[in-house]
């Protein structure tokens, strides 16, 4: 309904179908409590949380009142505590490619990390951001190392699974769930094959080897090594 309205000219109209939606989820949301905030991976939600509305409505906003339109847009869905780690990356990509502001993508991927480090989705959206658009080895490596730690702390390994320098002599993670670990291991690995040196992507692969042979030792759920 949002979309015909605005291809026949009726903004106003078409940002109250999006108003009217977004107020529902705060309704249900509210209701949830606890349950609608998302953030971390593993945490159950019973909140159907919606991701799409805040998404179109930012894009909708950015059609029809601009760059200072949708920002604002952003900055009041990213208050929400049901706000999911899909808006900020659909936010930063949008100042990437349409505002060709790569600060201010780099800015809203920082903020969304403070709150969605443990999403690893999240992480890997941030890093082939920095990879592609930025060409900044050094911090899609620092981005890397802080999503792997965190993963590691989240599936129990505690301070002693922190993440080691790649040229360290690796040691058994202790025995953990870390696919999410994996996950950032092999995304992180498929992006240094091209371009990493020799040294720092076989101590990659050593580390993701421990990572994995934790997760097979049964020490902490399903889910496999790949």
């Amino acid at each position: 309904l949002a979309e015909t309205y605005e291809q026949h000219g009726m903004h106003s109209e078409a940002g109250s179908v999006y108003t009217s939606l977004l107020e529902e989820a705060d309704a249900a949301a509210a209701a949830a409590g606890d349950a609608a905030v998302p953030g971390l991976s593993g945490k159950p939600v019973t909140f159907a949380v919606d991701t799409l509305t805040p998404i179109h409505f930012l894009r909708f906003t950015r059609r029809t009142a601009g760059v200072d339109g949708a920002r604002k847009v952003f900055g009041a869905q990213a208050r929400k505590a049901w706000c999911t780690f899909h808006v900020y990356v659909a936010a930063a990509r949008m100042e990437h490619q349409m505002s060709r502001d790569t600060k201010m993508a780099r800015n809203i991927f920082e903020i969304g990390l403070k709150k969605f480090i443990a999403e690893p989705l999240y992480v890997l959206d941030y890093i082939q951001f920095l990879s592609q658009c930025c060409n900044d080895s050094a911090q899609v490596r620092s981005v890397f190392e802080r999503g792997l730690q965190q993963a590691l702390l989240n599936n129990g390994t505690g301070s002693s699974g922190a993440a080691q320098p790649s040229s360290a002599t690796p040691t058994p993670y202790p025995a953990a769930n870390n696919s999410c670990a994996l996950q950032l291991f092999d995304a992180f690995l498929d992006l240094e094959y091209p371009r990493g040196d020799f040294a720092f992507i076989r101590g990659l692969e050593k580390r993701r080897a421990l990572a994995a042979q934790s997760l097979s030792s049964g020490g902490g759920g399903g889910g496999s090594s790949g």
